[in-house]
């Protein structure tokens, strides 16, 4: 007995242990690729929390290069802070910044995929909780965004045990479950604003679905939790800057919601919007996953305008897509220019994809009069999850290896290893400016690191090095000939002039 129950915790194990070795790719990848900006920018603020400690920064997401005075720390506040304080901890772990800075989002990542395997094999089948799993870790987006520190991996790993604990109190009406998910609550919404849709969701499910007054009643109460928690964050905002709104956090919300004269600099109809979700959804997920969920909900709807009845479990699917296309609709704008804005989509895609592929086959087995279903089932759920996981191959070896941030990661490593930090740098490129300081100012360490697109000859004397790019558009062959007196060094992209 106990021989098959062990037996039976093998396909999810080995699960895990895929999802493992997926997320484990390039663990210690320097953060110079695809979206890594969110990498160094909440990875200064772990490294802050290490330098500082969490009393001085009063948990406050410090955003400043080794400032010491907290008079003077600059916070970031719009988003809630447990994601950067999570990774100050990994950092104490590792050796590897990279590694400790990805260890936090693959840990939740993992769990993610590990509750979601149970939901499903709970609440539907074994083998659609496989092959669904399956389809859920062989995705662009989890093998590339399930591992960047950035806030939706650790949302969507609470809220699929939100859903689990919620479905699991529905169907068997013990409380035990909605008290495991109120402190489940408060840590995911000191995580994402994402959280902050489940218990109206909730609500909404239970009004419409369970109809039962006291699970009613109860969910209503993890609305008014909610509504703590956010009171709290603001509260938190005061303490730090003063100010209820301080950090620009209404001018941020707002500007996600698309609305004011910030939003205006990234015009766009709601036809561009929709066709560029549509259009990342089948990189991100493949089209094989799209077009399996596309069949499995119309044939589905279908059902239910024919039935006018909607099953519990019919209905988790529609809370796991609700939940999965609200944040990108309400933060259009974040939407619009975040691709991993679409991670909150992998559950709902990975389960009705795979119920999608068992109903084609049921579908074309009943027309043939085939027999041996489980076989033929078995086969082409192997080869579907192989066609999945070829589709975008070469795409998702160009995420991983990207590295588009290389140049602010080499400089960052030489200014830390051979500049005194208590000289004055400018750095002359445009693209730097623009683009990568913060790259360098996260492997350099250092804060008295200026940048400029054009070189005021008057200014050089405040500074005891000019960098160039090679080969930038920036370099003024007349700026170099009177910098000629100056000693030049080059290493590897750039020139270092020191100014005596």
């Amino acid at each position: 007995m106990k021989f098959t129950k062990n037996l039976s915790r093998l396909p999810l194990l080995l699960i895990l242990i895929i999802s493992g070795l997926i997320l484990s790719i390039n663990l210690n990848k320097p953060f110079i690729g695809h979206h890594d900006f969110n990498s160094v920018f909440y990875g200064n603020m772990a490294k802050n929390y290490l330098r500082f400690g969490f009393l001085k920064t009063k948990l406050g997401q410090v955003t400043s290069i080794l400032q010491e005075n907290p008079l003077k720390f600059g916070y970031h506040t719009h988003h809630p802070p447990l994601l950067p304080i999570l990774m100050g901890i990994s950092f104490l772990s590792f050796s590897s910044f990279e590694a400790a800075g990805r260890a936090v989002p693959i840990a939740f990542s993992l769990i993610g995929v590990l509750i979601f395997h149970q939901l499903v094999a709970k609440f539907f089948s074994k083998q659609i909780a496989f092959f669904s799993s399956l389809f859920f870790i062989l995705t662009p987006m989890f093998i590339y965004f399930g591992k960047l520190p950035v806030h939706e991996p650790l949302v969507l790993g609470f809220s699929i045990l939100l859903i689990y604990f919620y479905f699991l109190w529905v169907k068997n009406r013990n409380n035990k479950y909605f008290f495991y998910m109120i402190p489940i609550f408060i840590f995911a919404e000191l995580t994402g604003w994402p959280s902050y849709y489940l218990p109206v969701i909730f609500f909404i499910h239970s009004l419409f679905f369970v109809k039962e007054s006291k699970i009613i009643k109860k969910t209503f109460i993890l609305i008014v939790l909610s509504v703590f928690v956010f009171s709290f964050l603001l509260l938190h905002n005061v303490i730090l800057t003063r100010n209820l709104f301080g950090g620009g956090l209404l001018k941020a919300f707002l500007f996600r919601f698309n609305i004011g004269q910030r939003a205006s600099t990234y015009p766009f109809t709601l036809l561009e919007f929709f066709r560029k979700e549509a259009l990342w959804g089948s990189i991100f997920f493949t089209k094989t996953l799209i077009l399996l969920s596309l069949f499995y909900l119309i044939n589905t709807f279908l059902k239910i305008l024919k039935s006018k009845k909607t099953s519990i479990t019919q209905s988790i699917i529609f809370v796991l897509f609700f939940f999965g296309i609200i944040h990108p609709l309400i933060f259009r704008n974040a939407a619009f220019l975040h691709d991993y804005m679409l991670f909150y989509l992998l559950p709902p895609l990975a389960l009705s994809g795979a119920l999608g592929l068992q109903l084609i086959i049921t579908q074309v087995t009943k027309v043939l009069g085939l027999k041996k279903i489980k076989t033929l089932s078995l086969i082409t759920f192997i080869l579907v999850t192989t066609l999945i996981a070829t589709e975008k191959l070469k795409f998702v070896d160009a995420l991983l290896n990207s590295n588009m941030h290389l140049d602010g990661y080499i400089l960052g490593k030489i200014i830390k290893k051979d500049i005194n930090p208590q000289e004055n740098i400018l750095v002359v490129s445009k693209k730097f400016k623009d683009y990568e300081d913060i790259f360098v100012n996260f492997y350099s360490e250092n804060q008295k690191i200026s940048y400029t697109e054009n070189l005021n000859p008057d200014n050089v004397k405040n500074f005891n090095w000019l960098i160039f790019l090679k080969n930038s558009p920036e370099i003024n062959q007349a700026d170099l000939k009177n910098l000629s007196k100056y000693s030049t060094v080059e290493k590897q992209n750039f020139f270092f002039i020191k100014i005596e």
